[in-house]
C-alpha cells in the first residue's frame, strides 16, 4: 500500500487509505478482498455479529455473500456489523416444523447488536 502524506490520512495504529487509493483498488478488483488480503478488514461472517472501534488495527468491517441473509449496521462512535442468515424453518423436538425458527434466530443476533450497542 502506498503510504504519501498526499496520499493518506494518518490514524494512530495505521494508514486510512484515501478515495484515491480506494478508487484504485476498486478498479483492479473487489475492494474487500483487497483490505482482506492486506489484513485492514474486520470479516463478519455469516450469523456473527462485530464492532469495530475507531482505536482498531482494521480501517473497515465489511461481509460478503449475504445470498439472502440480512446485513444489519449500526453506526455511532463504534460500527457495530451483523450478518444473519434466514433460516426460514427448523425441527423442534417433537418432529413438527417450525415456522418461528427463523424469527427467533433473527431476533437473538438483534440482541446481540442491542447489546454492543448499549
Amino acid at each position: 500500500m502506498l503510504s504519501t502524506s498526499e496520499d493518506t490520512q494518518h490514524h494512530p495504529h495505521n494508514s486510512i487509505p484515501s478515495q484515491q487509493q480506494i478508487k484504485a483498488k476498486m478498479a483492479d478488483g473487489s475492494i474487500f478482498a483487497k483490505l482482506d488480503d492486506e489484513e485492514q478488514i474486520l470479516t463478519v461472517g455469516m450469523n456473527e455479529v462485530a464492532i469495530l472501534e475507531p482505536d482498531d488495527d482494521y480501517v473497515a468491517i465489511g461481509t460478503q455473500n449475504l445470498n439472502g441473509c440480512s446485513g444489519v449496521v449500526v453506526m455511532g462512535r463504534g460500527i457495530i456489523m451483523a450478518h444473519i442468515s434466514p433460516y426460514p424453518t427448523a425441527r423442534s423436538d417433537n418432529g413438527n416444523s417450525d415456522g418461528r425458527a427463523g424469527m427467533r434466530h433473527f431476533a437473538e443476533l438483534l440482541a446481540e447488536v442491542r447489546d454492543l450497542h448499549n
